[in-house]
């Protein structure tokens, strides 16, 4: 089985970007690591470039950044299972802010991932405009996203795991801070009326990068159990992690096929 860890693979890494997604750790139960580096903005190679706003605008476009990254990672993962190194069928994506835009789209557009773990959530068409607050909003409506009263769902099809949410039936793990965490409910909540396997923990005190050193430990230790019970089948036989495991095997037995998809 293999993990994928994003966005930003810089020096002798430990968890990814944001430190959540323990590499060595990870090798060290039987998992291939495949740490990503994001390639150059979609809009660097458009003419007429500018400004900040012209990056935003072309990027978003069509979802055409969003696609790029998508590209880019699939080819990755294909490299590396055409290697023989990782297994098709046991693939887990990570990631942080715009690892976890990336992991979410790659969820919604290729069936490639088997599991699932991010630390932000999420871009969804009846909170963004709302619990981002004002000043967010206008940033993203300058980017080209709908009001907040615009109905627009051929826009958000391709982005919106909410409006996916029927279809998704990939374990996923959410693990926000709380400062974050209302961004991740409308997401969640589709999730888990759709009878999805879904858990969020929410994280006091904490911030886009978490920081206290027990939060980190306990980001750690919920990754590696929840990548090694849906990829290697693997349960702690620790008393204290029961529920968390009678939870996880009530979801296992209610994971149905979903729509097929590249």
């Amino acid at each position: 089985p293999m993990i994928v860890v994003q966005y930003h693979s810089d020096g002798f890494l430990r968890g990814g970007t944001g430190d959540e997604y323990p590499i060595h750790a990870f090798a060290a139960r039987g998992f291939a690591v495949l740490s990503v580096e994001r390639p150059a903005f979609f809009a660097e190679a458009r003419p007429g470039i500018r400004s900040y706003d012209d990056v935003n605008a072309a990027n978003g476009k069509g979802w055409a950044e969003r696609r790029s990254l998508l590209s880019s990672l699939v080819a990755g993962v294909n490299m590396v299972i055409a290697k023989g190194i990782a297994d098709p069928a046991r693939i887990g994506i990570t990631g942080l802010s715009d690892g976890a835009s990336t992991a979410r789209f790659a969820l919604i557009n290729t069936r490639l991932f088997t599991a699932a773990s991010i630390s932000t959530c999420c871009v969804e068409p009846k909170s963004v405009m709302t619990y981002g607050g004002i000043a967010y909003a206008d940033a993203m409506r300058a980017m080209g996203y709908p009001s907040a009263s615009q109905d627009a769902p051929d826009f958000w099809q391709p982005y919106s795991m909410a409006l996916n949410a029927r279809n998704m039936t990939r374990p996923l793990l959410m693990q926000l801070a709380d400062e974050e965490y209302l961004l991740g409910l409308e997401t969640f909540t589709a999730l888990r009326e759709a009878r999805q396997p879904v858990e969020m923990y929410v994280f006091p005190g904490e911030h886009h990068i978490k920081w206290q050193p027990a939060h980190r430990r306990a980001i750690y230790e919920r990754n590696l159990d929840w990548f090694q019970f849906w990829l290697q089948s693997h349960i702690d036989p620790d008393p204290t992690k029961a529920a968390q495991y009678e939870r996880w095997e009530v979801m296992r037995a209610q994971l149905r096929p979903a729509a097929s998809l590249p």
